[in-house]
């Protein structure tokens, strides 16, 4: 999701609460946000990424640096294995299961894409 629109649905949602009942309402942007991460849906990265893996890429709802990579001209996808609702949890793990075919993953995307 976009920044603006995800502020402008705040903002939209607290004055429907607010304004009937005569409270005033203001917005204050503490930071500016880190900006939506899109994957181009026609990057070679992203779909041999999606031939090793057997699995589409697909939209979720976190922040990552990516956004910023791909400012720099860098072709972007986010990558990694472990389970999104284990993650930045107090007894946040992950198996060597799940490591393991992980790093087979990224040597063959490094050997493909940056090897050549």
């Amino acid at each position: 999701m976009h920044i603006a629109t995800v502020r402008a649905e705040i903002v939209q949602r607290v004055k429907a609460i607010t304004d009937p009942l005569g409270i005033q309402f203001e917005l204050v942007t503490l930071f500016s946000g880190v900006p939506a991460f899109f994957a181009d849906e026609n990057s070679s990265l992203l779909k041999t990424a999606e031939q090793l893996t057997g699995h589409g890429g697909i939209s979720v709802a976190f922040g990552t640096e990516g956004p910023f990579l791909q400012q720099l001209g860098m072709d972007t996808i986010i990558l990694g294995p472990g389970h999104i609702d284990q993650a930045h949890q107090p007894d946040e793990y992950m198996s060597l299961d799940m490591i393991k075919p992980c790093i087979e993953i990224l040597r063959k995307l490094i050997t493909q894409h940056c090897l050549h």
